[in-house]
């Protein structure tokens, strides 16, 4: 879910099947109509004025008189002011209508100068001008930038960023990019470089891919396109950062910072189980007292079994030295 409502992968247009055209196409097209307009026009006008000049009838002669017949002229003059009139009103026809997309706006120019903003469906332009579209889809551009870290080092960043354009501003994108694939190619993708390289100039490698930090990567580089993006109309929808492709140099410090991790993780595990250890000698040593040993002899030599092992020794006490002989339990 974008914060523009909810976009499937199938709507994104592929890179290069934008559209727009070149602006050298559109001057053709708008030359090639006035050229033809032209000669329709004045090949309109000379056959009227053929038709009024001829007369409307011809005198033959032949042995059997003088016959009167139309004006064989007149009449190809007619027919050819006809003609061309209707072709000048097709070919006028054809080219005064434009289509405007769903989800497209329209820019109208005049020989190279903005006219009007057009919205969807069919409209109606003047015939020698044409119509630039500018898509309101949202867009996904991809990209590489060239990144250097904070104390050293360097690398790749691969970024992937969505973005629309606004309707309002289609005009101020024409005017400074001319075609749509130009806002790709000249804003969008300089502007992302551009971020992504400041932001993570900051950050040395094991920052830039540290717990808690890569969101703050992500979240800072976007607010810095948003910022880039935004006074030209195009509206930031998400911005993806996978691990940087990283330098020698920059592998290294990064390797060292995880060595030195894992080093200092080691060392607090045997502090830990040291800990550990402590605690349970401690918890033992509660236990050796005189009593407890008393009871403990006085358990062993109750479950002691001469069959098995023999008689105890002769000097087993558990009461010191001059203690009396204990009684053994010799049914066992």
């Amino acid at each position: 879910m974008s914060r523009h409502g909810i976009v499937h992968i199938s709507e994104l247009p592929r890179r290069g099947r934008w559209a727009a055209r070149s602006p050298r196409s559109g001057e053709q097209e708008a030359m090639f109509y006035i050229v033809t307009a032209i000669v329709l026009a004045f090949v309109t006008v000379i056959s009227i004025v053929g038709w009024m000049m001829s007369p409307k009838e011809t005198v033959r002669k032949d042995a059997n008189g003088e016959h009167i017949h139309p004006s064989a002229m007149r009449k190809a003059a007619g027919l050819t002011a006809v003609s061309a009139l209707v072709l000048l009103l097709l070919v006028t026809a054809g080219t005064a209508l434009a289509r405007v997309g769903a989800r497209e706006v329209g820019i109208e120019t005049s020989l190279g100068k903005y006219s009007r903003t057009l919205q969807a469906g069919w409209q109606i332009k003047a015939p020698w001008a044409e119509v630039e579209t500018f898509s309101t889809q949202l867009q996904r551009s991809e990209m590489d930038a060239p990144i250097a870290f904070a104390g050293g080092g360097s690398g790749t960043q691969h970024m992937t960023v969505q973005w629309t354009i606004t309707g309002e501003q289609a005009q101020e994108l024409w005017s400074r990019y001319r075609q749509f694939e130009n806002v790709d190619g000249m804003l969008v993708q300089p502007a992302a470089r551009e971020a992504v390289a400041t932001v993570l100039a900051s950050y040395t490698p094991a920052e830039a891919r540290a717990e808690g930090k890569v969101e703050e990567v992500r979240e800072a580089v976007e607010k810095a396109l948003t910022e880039r993006l935004s006074p030209y109309g195009v509206q930031l929808d998400s911005v993806a950062l996978p691990p940087a492709a990283l330098d020698q140099t920059a592998q290294d410090a990064l390797n060292r910072v995880v060595e030195a991790e894992a080093n200092v993780d080691r060392a607090q595990s045997r502090l830990e189980q040291a800990r550990i250890d402590a605690e349970a000698d401690r918890e033992r040593n509660k236990n050796v007292t005189a009593e407890n040993l008393v009871l403990e002899c006085l358990t062993i030599t109750n479950n002691w079994n001469v069959e098995e092992n023999g008689p105890l020794p002769a000097t087993w006490n558990c009461f010191g030295g001059d203690a009396a002989d204990v009684l053994v339990n010799t049914n066992r």
